[in-house]
């Protein structure tokens, strides 16, 4: 796992971690949560995929490779969605907050992983 960019699921009765520059990478603002709370240094809805790709992942694993692959190929069409991240990530620690029902098999650990091949 990487120290620059960590992950963190945003879950209700969970506390937001304080370390870093938290982005928001949904597309839409997460149930059971103030702005003040998560206090987010940008929210990148692009960032995130579209709705039906994440309906139809399901959080099926047998799915994963695929999902995996078309966020990535989504990411690289639009640098424009997560260029501010790797900025951010540059000069220091970046937290990603995002909505996936797991930990590993989620669109946050793609973009980290495009976001670390570029560092």
């Amino acid at each position: 796992m990487s120290r620059r960019i960590t992950l963190h699921r945003l879950r209700s009765g969970t506390p937001v971690p304080r370390r870093g520059a938290r982005y928001l990478i949904t597309r839409l603002w997460p149930k059971g949560f103030s702005r003040d709370e998560l206090a987010p240094a940008g929210w990148l809805k692009r960032a995130a995929p579209p709705h039906a790709l994440r309906r139809w992942f399901g959080d099926h694993l047998e799915r994963w490779q695929e999902y995996r692959d078309e966020v990535r190929a989504g990411l690289e069409d639009d640098p424009g969605a997560w260029e501010r991240l790797l900025e951010a990530a540059r000069e220091g620690p970046v937290l990603l907050l995002h909505d996936g029902a797991d930990d590993e098999h989620n669109h946050a650990a793609v973009l980290r992983e495009v976001l670390e091949e570029r560092l």
